[in-house]
């Protein structure tokens, strides 16, 4: 595979990397045996740069990420890996959500500073048992993850002393390397204005519809020296699934602009005999400064599929039909985009409170969650009832089908309350429903059941979310479907 130089050190990466997070368990398990097979995939396709961090499963990549590389020849592979965070030990089965399944007994503390730089440095060597890191990268500085008040800490701390760190161990040859591993463009313009980085990880921001760091980014990227390695190239899975119900751009379910302009990109790409996954894996390639683009999965089968579509190189004038349909993201507010750097607060609909993204999370194929109105009998019935106060039952419904699909392989997925003595009778709150559902899952049909037969079903759901819905016949009941692994952009 061919290589590029990052920034203006000799060391020279694979054009396409392998990103690790998913092999932490990222929002799926990842047995061992599986991540192994997938860094063998990854190896045996000619991929050399392999980028990992502590926080991917709370150590857990790492750990396997090095059991992998340590029986490969030295000198053969750039390894690049992140700091910023700290993990501590907590006791077994009180680790954090973090969308992580089945991570190590760690959680994770901010820092920095120089001290913590080096201490992080220090851990990862020992998690991988690996004597060299090539790269590293300072991993979810910004406001994305930190909001304005605790970025201005975090970032004083980096300039003021952890930058120092970072150049003290380049010039000890420790590293190779330095940058920014994130998702935003504000905080590498801002750190690039008092510091020299050698190369920035930049997930989602420069891809095939996301344009964000063409117009500040690149030029001052260009200008010192600096190289992009490319990660988030499916934008949360849209460019890979194209504009089907449920896809989603950014983390959060893809709004009706994003899904025209998707759509007519896959139009593009159909015309010129190619799926849409095609030129969003090989577009920032195009680019001279981008030194590779990052993949992420933790199934070979994943790995070998998008491993046969970075050749042949589409012709460079294809992409020129796109342009019309690119977007930049808004601009950054003062408020997070982020949780504790992982659970993203801009893809989840604010009327998900813990609780009941607990339960979303647990529930699986074929489970039933009921969302109820002030009427029903939800404490009598059985499962577990989550309260949703001051909360409509289509706004409940709204913003579960934003997260969670419908179950395709059944007939039906969806049930109301029919009313009582008119079974043929469509209330205005069910109508509602129906509205919900076909925007948000597709062409689903809301099936009316008998008031005591709507009980035994909702007798035997995971659980019950209870609205104050004052509308009469405001129950509806969702079965679980299956989110697909291209669902979910692992990069």
């Amino acid at each position: 595979m061919k290589t590029r130089r990052i920034g203006k050190t000799k060391l020279e990466v694979t054009e396409i990397s392998f990103g690790a997070a998913a092999l932490g368990g990222l929002y799926r398990a990842c047995p061992r045996q599986q991540a192994m097979d997938t860094l063998q995939a990854a190896w045996d396709s000619g991929i050399r740069y392999f980028d990992v961090a502590p926080w991917y499963g709370l150590g857990l990549a790492e750990r396997r990420v090095g059991d992998f590389l340590r029986d490969q020849p030295d000198g053969s592979y750039v390894l690049s890996t992140k700091v910023g965070r700290l993990l501590r030990p907590v006791p077994t089965g009180t680790v954090p959500d973090y969308s992580y399944v089945d991570p190590l007994s760690f959680d994770a503390d901010y820092d920095y500073s120089y001290d913590g730089i080096m201490r992080s440095v220090e851990f990862s060597y020992a998690r991988l048992g690996l004597n060299r890191i090539d790269i590293l990268y300072v991993h979810d500085i910004g406001v994305y993850t930190h909001g304005a008040a605790k970025n201005a800490v975090y970032q004083k701390q980096l300039l003021d002393s952890g930058i120092k760190a970072l150049e003290e161990l380049k010039s000890s040859g420790a590293i190779s390397a330095f940058g920014l591993g994130v998702n935003e463009v504000p905080v590498c313009l801002d750190v690039m204005r008092n510091a020299d980085l050698d190369c920035i990880l930049m997930a989602g921001r420069y891809t095939l519809l996301d344009r964000s760091a063409v117009a500040e980014l690149l030029p001052l990227c260009r200008q010192k020296g600096t190289s992009l390695v490319v990660g988030g190239v499916f934008n949360s899975g849209i460019l890979a699934t194209g504009p089907v119900p449920g896809s989603h751009f950014d983390y959060m379910p893809a709004d009706d602009e994003v899904l025209a302009k998707v759509g007519a990109m896959e139009a593009i790409a159909k015309r010129h005999g190619v799926p849409l996954a095609a030129p969003a894996l090989q577009f920032p390639l195009l680019e001279p400064i981008v030194a590779s683009v990052l993949i992420g999965t933790a199934k070979p089968s994943s790995l070998t599929r998008n491993m046969e579509i970075v050749e042949p190189r589409l012709a460079d004038e294809i992409y020129a039909e796109f342009e019309p349909y690119t977007l930049v993201a808004p601009p950054l507010g003062a408020e997070a985009v982020r949780v504790r750097g992982d659970i993203m607060l801009k893809g989840i609909h604010p009327l998900l409170g813990p609780d009941l993204l607990h339960a979303l999370k647990t529930m699986g194929h074929g489970d039933d969650i009921v969302i109820s109105d002030a009427n029903f009998p939800s404490g009598s019935m059985g499962p577990p009832v989550i309260r949703a106060d001051g909360v409509s039952a289509t706004a409940m419904a709204e913003a579960i089908l934003a997260h969670m699909p419908l179950d395709t392989f059944v007939p039906e997925a969806a049930w109301r309350m029919e009313v009582v003595g008119d079974p043929h009778a469509m209330p205005e709150v069910c109508a509602e429903f129906q509205q919900i559902v076909a925007r948000r899952a597709g062409d689903f049909a809301i099936v009316p059941v008998e008031r005591f037969a709507f009980y035994a079903m909702a007798r035997k759901a995971a659980y019950i979310v209870a609205t104050t819905e004052f509308r009469l016949y405001g129950n509806l009941i969702l079965k679980k479907g299956v989110v697909h692994p291209h669902e979910v952009d692992l990069g």
